[in-house]
């Protein structure tokens, strides 16, 4: 009888990891992600940040620019950062946008990010989080510190493509450290390890059933 419910907890805890086993992701904008080592104004790669469930893409929406373009790199200066993503052609054009893909079966839940303001200097923008096309959360007009960077921590979370958009300022207000994490939904579909731990679990429930109705004969 211990046995079988040891057996038991092990297709639970399986059953478990399907529906809720999360990726967790930080993007730091740091290493090797300008196609080698970045310099100040080189394009991120496009698929920075992206893993085996999530798909991350940037979008450098410059007024009269066709939309999808690379993000850019700055490595010091906006407020206490280091490593930062912006876009845009000036102070007051431009909405960039990092945008969070999760694949079928999974939801992807942003837990936070940083905003600096260049060249130590404090700027206002605004930024909107969306899940799709609908409109999550809009902050209004905020300042960035100079000096100290803004951080916003509110968790939002999506199975559909989940998008931080900031500006007209995405130029002189730089973005870092966007934290995230990557889970499979209920009725998703799950990682072969998961597979692999769900089988073991149900046959082992299959052979104890089978040796207590043998010892039972």
């Amino acid at each position: 009888m211990a046995r079988l419910a040891v057996l038991a907890g092990a297709a639970a805890l399986a059953s478990a990891t399907w529906a809720g086993s999360a990726q967790a992701g930080l993007l730091t904008f740091d290493g090797a992600i300008c196609g080698g080592p970045c310099s100040n104004y080189a394009l991120i790669d496009a698929n920075y940040g992206s893993e085996a469930n999530l798909t991350v893409s940037y979008n450098h929406d410059v007024t009269g620019v066709s939309p999808g373009s690379q993000l850019q790199h700055w490595d010091s200066g906006y407020s206490n950062l280091t490593n930062v993503a912006w876009g845009g052609s000036n102070d007051s054009s431009g909405r960039p946008a990092i945008i969070l893909t999760p694949a079928a079966g999974y939801k992807v839940t942003l837990t936070g990010f940083d905003f600096g303001a260049w060249p130590n200097t404090s700027r206002t923008t605004s930024f909107a989080i969306l899940s799709g096309s609908t409109v999550l959360y809009n902050s209004g007009t905020v300042t960035v510190d100079g000096a100290t960077a803004l951080h916003f921590g509110t968790p939002f979370s999506s199975t559909a493509p989940l998008s931080i958009q900031w500006g007209p300022s995405g130029y002189n207000v730089g973005i870092d450290n966007v934290a995230f994490r990557v889970e499979a939904v209920s009725g998703g579909v799950p990682e072969p390890s998961t597979w692999a731990m769900m089988l073991i679990g149900f046959a082992g429930l299959g052979w104890a059933a089978r040796r207590r109705r043998v010892a039972f004969a």
